[in-house]
């Protein structure tokens, strides 16, 4: 119990280079993300049409 205060993971900090690129492919992956959305119609849906009694399958 008396050694948990001496547990270190990594001394070193990353350096640049690696945190810039974990932040291009978080930026690619929201990017990616808003493509989608865009392409499904997510924010602007198709309007629901409204179906007859007489059209609907028996």
């Amino acid at each position: 119990m008396s050694n948990l205060g001496e547990f270190h993971h990594a001394e070193e900090a990353p350096d640049k280079k690696s945190r810039t690129l974990v932040a291009v492919v978080i930026a690619v992956a929201i990017a990616a993300f808003g493509v989608y959305v865009y392409e499904s119609g997510m924010w602007n849906p198709q309007p629901h049409q409204l179906v007859e009694d007489s059209q609907l399958p028996h």
